[in-house]
């Protein structure tokens, strides 16, 4: 997330636009693990709101993953995938450990 944050009037390098198109499918498929695994859970326990926002982060990083070569969308990337980061351990995992017990 702290390579892809950068000025917005630089050219993309070519070897952080190929690393970011390398981890795509690894980001899907971690994305689709969540929400197959975790969206069901977090609505069963009630808490929505996490749920949503897991979901509206994932669509959001794989919209402006679609664009290696755009450095604004690389940046907001970089920042969001850093928050996203930040909420799943400091917020989601803490709930989903009281859920389970």
């Amino acid at each position: 997330a702290k390579s892809l944050k950068m000025p917005i009037d630089q050219a993309v390098p070519a070897h952080l636009a190929e690393q970011l198109a390398a981890a795509l499918p690894e980001l899907i498929a971690h994305c689709t693990e969540e929400e197959t695994d975790l969206v069901p859970q977090l609505r069963a326990y009630g808490a929505d709101d996490m749920a949503n926002r897991l979901l509206d982060d994932h669509r959001q990083l794989l919209e402006l993953s679609a664009d290696l070569n755009n450095p604004a969308a690389l940046n907001e990337f970089g920042l969001l995938l850093t928050a996203h980061v930040r909420f799943e351990e400091r917020e989601l995992f803490e709930a989903l450990q009281k859920f389970w017990g």
